[in-house]
């Protein structure tokens, strides 16, 4: 039965409680079945928190990745300026064009790790500064390579433009990487 607490609440007692149980049998069925809807509720919260974790995870490796590629192409942007700005020089003094076929090869390479970095590359913002940079190192190469056969001021106008247009587009690269794209 029921009894006073010591601070006046009443108590039940486990007898009083294991007797109702046992008087009212369709009681076994009815916990099942609320049970039975709680585990399914609990299965499907935890399929959903793990879901909504995996995308958190899949955005976070984006992201991660996107600033790698930035930074990835910040760098080959500064090498490729550095080396148009310290390297390459405007007025061709050696009439064997040795020295423009070495630094064409240096240019080669850039162009070949940009190639190979983003080849494949989705990003839009990214994809612009790529495509300045190819065309920029598709013309430095194009220029030092047959530059025995170019007309000097000609050679000299189109250097000194790609130098002019370097610096800029290194800027571009490190906002991509500042702005984390």
């Amino acid at each position: 039965a029921l009894r006073s607490g010591s601070t006046g609440e009443w108590v039940m007692s486990w007898e009083v409680v294991f007797c109702w149980i046992e008087s009212h049998p369709g009681l076994a069925s009815w916990v099942q079945a609320f049970g039975s809807i709680a585990a399914i509720i609990a299965a499907m919260w935890i399929a959903s928190r793990q879901a909504r974790n995996q995308v958190k995870r899949e955005k976070k490796d984006a992201a991660q990745t996107s600033l790698a590629q930035a930074g990835r192409l910040y760098l080959i942007a500064k090498e490729y300026c550095d080396t148009l700005l310290n390297v390459v020089e405007p007025a061709q003094e050696d009439n064997s064009g040795l020295a423009d076929q070495i630094v064409s090869v240096a240019f080669s390479r850039i162009i070949n790790r940009l190639n190979a970095n983003f080849d494949d590359d989705l990003n839009p913002a990214r994809n612009v500064q790529i495509h300045i940079l190819r065309a920029s190192l598709t013309s430095i190469i194009f220029i030092l390579e047959n530059g025995r056969h170019i007309d000097p001021f000609e050679r000299i106008s189109e250097i000194v433009k790609l130098r002019k247009l370097a610096p800029a587009l290194v800027e571009s690269c490190k906002a991509l990487v500042e702005s984390k794209h």
